[in-house]
Parts: structure tokens; C-alpha cells; sequence
């Protein structure tokens, strides 16, 4: 009976541990570079920076309401999201290569779907 209750809580253990560990990892890892100036049809435009997962940058809005202001956040896997440090914008937008397409608030009310296309490359490896 010792022996059963024993390889229950070693199979419970070794189950909990291993999802802590996938969490972590798709917590940290990050499958896109969002480095790279993107603009919407609907005149936004982000310019961002990305060291690891920390993501810094600009976004503009042209047009009626005249955005401008840093950004900043996390990068998780394909998504980024940001908030605008100095307003209320804020998004979740999922990447895939040069497109990202996603929800943004604090531009127009209610929250609104966008599309946004990299326009400047990605900066490639530097050679030595």
C-alpha cells in the first residue's frame, strides 16, 4: 500500500513540475522580431525595438485624433503587446513575419481590430 501511495505522489510531482516548466518557457520564449517601422491602412503607425522580449518604441496616430507617444511592453511567443506610456492606447496584436493583426483600445471607441504591415526590414546579422 506504501509503495502505490509513494508512485502517486511521484507521478503528481514529476506532473506538476513539468507544467511549471512549460509555462516558463512559453512565457520567455519569443518566435518573432518585431524590430521594424509598421503602419495600418487606418493611419497608425508603430516604430518599434525589441532587445529579447522587452519591446520599446513610438506609436502615431495621424488623422482626427493626433496620437503620439512612447510605448512600451513584452513580446511572448507571436504576440506583442503594449501600452502607450504617456496615453491610453494600448494592444494585443498576434505577428506573423511582416504583418501583425490584432485588437488596439484607446484609439477609437470601442477597442478596433487593426492590421499593420512592417514597412522597413528587419535588421539582418551584422557581419564581422
Amino acid at each position: 500500500m506504501k509503495i502505490i501511495a509513494r508512485l502517486l505522489f511521484l507521478a503528481a510531482l514529476a506532473s506538476a513540475v513539468g507544467c511549471a516548466r512549460t509555462d516558463w518557457i512559453d512565457r520567455t520564449l519569443v518566435t518573432e522580431d518585431v524590430t521594424g517601422v509598421w503602419r495600418s491602412e487606418r493611419n497608425i503607425e508603430l516604430d518599434l525595438k525589441q532587445q529579447g522580449p522587452n519591446i520599446t518604441g513610438m506609436i502615431r496616430v495621424y488623422g482626427s485624433t493626433a496620437i503620439r507617444g512612447p510605448v512600451e511592453d513584452t513580446m511572448a511567443g507571436d504576440t506583442l503587446r503594449f501600452k502607450q506610456t504617456n496615453g491610453s492606447a494600448v494592444g494585443e496584436l498576434t505577428v506573423s513575419g511582416d504583418d501583425m493583426i490584432g485588437q488596439i483600445s484607446g484609439i477609437l471607441r470601442p477597442p478596433a481590430q487593426y492590421t499593420l504591415r512592417r514597412l522597413s526590414p528587419q535588421p539582418g546579422p551584422s557581419n564581422p
